[in-house]
């Protein structure tokens, strides 16, 4: 991405406004390419116990980027369920909660109540942290990584994942 630094005169770059776009701007360049590694990152799982995304090399991974305020992300539940189910030990699924501090227990009951039983993480600040690094902005929004860590699909559908999914792990 080209760099925007010299375009605009150093009153506007200095603004709130302007930094804002910087930060924005920022954020874009380091955007997830499919094709390209997602970089790693840790954050804490239901019980606050940091959970690394290198623990998953060597299957492939579907992070669902979701909320327990987002009807769509909760609808698309029983779809992971069935891809849990269906590729076992060959994908983990892992769930990301965009939930800020206060809404833990909502999220936790949330997980309960629709019988998650993947990985769970949420760093606990709502749009920032690594939601905001990987410029996740639709709910849901899903990421799946091959088995070295690179990025696949990236899409709020899950229509493209189970296809994905398909043509990568049907058995012969």
């Amino acid at each position: 991405m080209r760099n925007y630094s010299g375009i605009f005169p150093p009153a506007v770059q200095a603004s709130a406004q302007g930094q804002a776009v910087a930060r924005r701007l920022a954020v874009l360049r380091k955007q997830p390419q499919v094709g390209h590694p997602l970089p790693l990152f840790s954050m804490p799982d239901t019980a606050g116990v940091a959970v690394s995304l290198a623990r998953f090399r060597g299957q492939y991974v579907l992070l669902d980027f979701w909320g327990h305020w987002c009807g769509p992300c909760i609808s698309s539940m029983p779809h992971l369920k069935q891809l849990q189910t269906q590729y076992a030990q060959r994908l983990a699924i892992v769930g990301i909660g965009m939930e800020a501090a206060q809404d833990k227990p909502l999220w936790l009951k949330a997980i309960r109540k629709h019988q998650l039983t993947w990985t769970q993480l949420s760093e606990l600040k709502a749009d920032k942290g690594v939601i905001e690094q990987l410029n996740v902005e639709q709910f849901p929004t899903y990421m799946l990584l091959d088995k070295e860590g690179n990025l696949l699909v990236m899409t709020s559908s899950i229509g493209p994942v189970e296809e994905k999914l398909k043509s990568l792990l049907a058995r012969p």
